[in-house]
């Protein structure tokens, strides 16, 4: 009919962040300058991974194709107007605004946000009005989901971590003993399963016995993610200086300490980082299972989470999404929403021992 309207989504949740296994509510507006005929309105939550990868085509050493593979870890629609059907029947919305609200329950084991130059994992809600043959009018509207890694379910929260390397510079070297000539690092770190906002403390001690000069030293801290493509395996890392963890826990939420010296001396220790943070004034860690539950455990209710409540920031460094309407939507239209994941942060806390 060609008539003004609005349609939007809007979450319960102020800046839309939700926790995996958690309700997301909220409700479709909608606002008409005259009425309208419509079949249904619907409200569709959608998340979704998707990875990025660059081929050579053929035998050729230049040029490259780009292709993707996608999963699916949600894709559930609810009508919350007018008949859910193909059956042709349609109803006739007088003009003014009008809202319908909706609600939706996610699976525990969701994984968390994220964006990146050669992948994402992605949630939205889209509000939809529909005609018997197409969609009429939509409307997306993205979300945040935080993955659950309670750090009081890790034993690596509660105990410190240490690594340390004896490296020998060139082959007569190797074999004597360090003390004729070598490298000695031992780095210590105060935990090793950290929140977001955290502070991670780090102590190293570096003895040279060589005539070899070392100008500095480094620590730095990655993230390694993994993906499988048709059966092959590969491997991009990111690499960020150390500072306040501003990086989401996906899936284990595992990254590195990397403290280099030299070119070939490196010392990994591999820290987790939690999306839940230890309970205050808690000293020992849980026992482990002796064998793997074969259900996923129900998420935790975030309210009943001791300690002092998260802010939400801007993961820094991360790539930012244009959200829009789909193919089929007109151009006038069109909602471009520029979005960037929003993670929980503790910066309050004080990391200790």
């Amino acid at each position: 009919m060609g008539k003004e309207k609005q349609l939007e989504v809007k979450f319960d949740n102020p800046v839309a962040v939700f926790y995996s296994g958690n309700s997301i509510t909220g409700k479709v507006c909608l606002d008409l300058s005259d009425s309208m005929k419509v079949q249904s309105i619907k409200v569709q939550l959608f998340g979704e991974a998707v990875v990025y990868a660059s081929k050579k085509p053929g035998g050729l050493r230049i040029g490259y194709r780009r292709s993707a593979q996608r999963q699916v870890y949600i894709d559930e629609s609810k009508c919350l107007f007018g008949d859910a059907t193909s059956s042709g029947k349609y109803f006739v919305l007088p003009k003014g605004l009008r809202e319908y609200p909706f609600s939706f329950e996610t699976f525990s084991n969701l994984p968390s946000s994220f964006e990146s130059s050669m992948g994402y994992v992605r949630f939205w809600c889209r509000a939809s009005l529909q005609g018997r043959w197409k969609t009429l009018h939509s409307n997306k509207l993205p979300l945040t989901m935080v993955g659950i890694l309670n750090l009081n379910n890790v034993p690596e929260a509660f105990v410190m971590q240490s690594a340390s390397l004896n490296e020998s510079f060139g082959f007569l070297r190797s074999l004597f003993s360090c003390a004729s000539g070598g490298l000695m690092v031992t780095v210590n770190l105060n935990r090793g399963a950290f929140v977001p906002g955290e502070r991670i403390i780090i102590s190293a001690e570096v003895s040279n016995y060589s005539t070899r000069r070392i100008r500095s030293t480094e620590a730095y801290l990655q993230q390694n993610l993994g993906y499988v493509n048709k059966g092959a395996v590969s491997l991009y890392q990111g690499i960020s200086k150390i500072g306040r963890i501003e990086k989401p826990a996906i899936e284990i939420g595992q990254f590195f300490i990397n403290f280099e010296g030299v070119r070939s001396s490196v010392l990994n220790i591999p820290i987790i980082i939690g999306t839940v943070p230890r309970e205050p004034n808690r000293e020992t860690s849980v026992e482990q299972p002796s064998a793997p539950d074969s259900v996923v455990p129900s998420a935790p209710d975030i309210q009943q989470i001791l300690g002092p409540p998260p802010s939400y920031e801007v993961c820094v460094g991360m790539d930012t999404a244009d959200f829009g309407d789909d193919d089929n939507s007109t151009a006038e239209d069109d909602n471009i929403v520029s979005y960037r994941p929003l993670y929980p942060t503790y910066p309050s806390i004080i990391s200790g021992a």
